[in-house]
This record gives C-alpha cells, structure tokens and sequence, in this order.
C-alpha cells in the first residue's frame, strides 16, 4: 500500500512538472511571435520612411518639370499608405506697405499608417528642418516658410507624429523663398525672387497587396508681382488645419534696390495610389 502511493505521487508530480513545461512552453512561443510581429511592424515603418523620403524628393522634381511622373512602390502588410484630402487650406500673401497680393487653396498630405505593434517616440522630422521638433505642438508656425538663407531645407517635408497610432506623414504645407538674382530696367535695380508652393492633389486608386504611389507634375501657374522703392517686401503664410489657424512671415530685403520683382509659383503634382 505504502509502494503504491509512492507511485501515485510520482506519477502526479511527472504531470504537474509536465503540465508547467508544456505552459510555458506556450508562453514562449507566444512571447516570441509577439516580439517577431512587433520587430516586423516596426521594419516596415522604417521602410515607409525610407520610400516617403525618396517619394519628397521626386515631388520636388515633378514640380518643377510639368509633364514629368515617377512612383514609388510600397509593399504594406499590416499598414497603408492614405492620401489625406483638402488636409490644409493655405493662404499666401506677397506685399510692401502700399500695396498686398494673395492667394489661397487647399492641398492634399499623404500618410503611412503603422501597424498596432508600431512606436514612435513622437514628433520627429526625418526630412526638413529638424530644429522644429524642440517647438512640440507650435512647430508648424516655424515650418511655414523656407528662408532664403535655409536655401538646404526642402519644402516637401517627412514626418513622425503620433495621430491615434503611429504615422509617417509626408506634406509641402509651405512656402520656399528662392533667390534668382537682379535685373537691371530702366537703371533700376530690381531683386527678383520666386516664391514657390507645391500642391499636391488626389487622383485616383487602385485595390492590390502592393502599391504604386504614382506621382505627376501637372501643371505651374506663375503670378508675377513688382514692387517699386526700396522698402522691404512680406511673404505671409497662413494656414488653417482642422480650423486651427498657423502662420508665419518673412522679409525680403531691399537695401541697394530700386524695387522687387516676385514670382509666386504653384505647382500642382497628382497623386495617385495604383
């Protein structure tokens, strides 16, 4: 009797050493998929900011030669790539003091949705001016006008912000302030600078596991200004985000001209999803 209840207790200890192993056994697998799904969303983020960079650069170039279309191939799993539409309404007003010309319009932003395991940190600029990101929530009014003396900083700037979930967000909410030089008319020197914006608008989409954001320059409008006298000319941005007002200025300096000639350039480039 006493032989047999000593075999009855090693029989339950096998199955109770045998059932813990077998649970944590589970718990290991489990663990391990979970830190292999987390480390493959967080690599695909990174991918989608590596393509948003190399999609900012050739925007910038689709702007400037109307005609032109280049795409950039996403391969999403557990994210996607959105266009976000009528995202900002921009304003932009060129003046002296007698004197103010404006123009406004919406624009589209294109967006990478992460995945539910992904993280960021917060606000990061991977592509513009990265002295922004100390500003937190007022950084927009800092990014509105790209100087001419930032003549580096881009204007189609790549982005981490947290909205709901992480994204990568890709915009030219903002205006660049080129220097062409000086012409002589009349024996009045003029500077002449260009202001550009480019506006990104929404084409169309296709269903598919691999995407083809397709981007084309479709067309640039030239407004051309002329300012007599020597003083200084304003560029002012203002924008307004979810009826949230951003705004920024810049001047442009006249010291030993006889006036200012602007060209305010838009350039719209079509985005589509196929």
């Amino acid at each position: 009797m006493r032989g047999s209840k000593r075999a009855m207790s090693q029989i339950i200890s096998t199955v109770i050493i045998a059932g813990s192993l077998l649970i944590i056994a589970a718990i290991a697998s489990w663990l391990s998929a979970s830190m292999f799904e987390i480390q493959s969303q967080q690599a695909e983020l990174e991918r989608a900011e590596d393509a948003f960079n190399a999609l900012a650069t050739i925007i910038e170039e689709c702007a400037a030669k109307p005609g032109s279309s280049a795409y950039v191939r996403f391969n999403p799993r557990t994210g996607g790539v959105e266009v976000l539409r009528d995202y900002a309404s921009i304003t932009i007003t060129v003046g002296n003091y007698s004197t103010s010309y404006s123009i406004s319009t919406d624009t589209d932003i294109l967006a990478y949705r992460g995945g539910a395991f992904s993280t960021i940190p917060g606000l990061v600029i991977i592509r513009g001016d990265e002295t922004v990101q100390r500003l937190e929530s007022s950084w927009r009014n800092e990014s509105l006008i790209v100087d001419v003396d930032d003549s580096d900083v881009p204007i189609a700037w790549v982005y981490e912000e947290h909205s709901g979930g992480a994204y990568v967000y890709l915009d030219c909410i903002r205006v660049k302030i080129n220097d062409l030089g000086e012409i002589t008319v009349n024996d009045i020197r003029y500077r002449v600078v260009e202001v550009l914006f480019i506006r990104l608008t929404y084409g169309e989409a296709r269903g598919g596991e691999v995407v083809d954001v397709k981007v084309s320059g479709l067309n640039k409008t030239v407004n051309q200004y002329v300012f007599q006298g020597p003083s200084s000319v304003s560029i002012q941005v203002q924008v307004d985000l979810d009826d949230e007002i951003f705004q920024d200025s810049a001047e442009i300096s006249l010291s030993g001209y006889g006036g200012c000639i602007v060209y305010l350039v838009v350039s719209t480039v079509r985005v589509d999803l196929l």
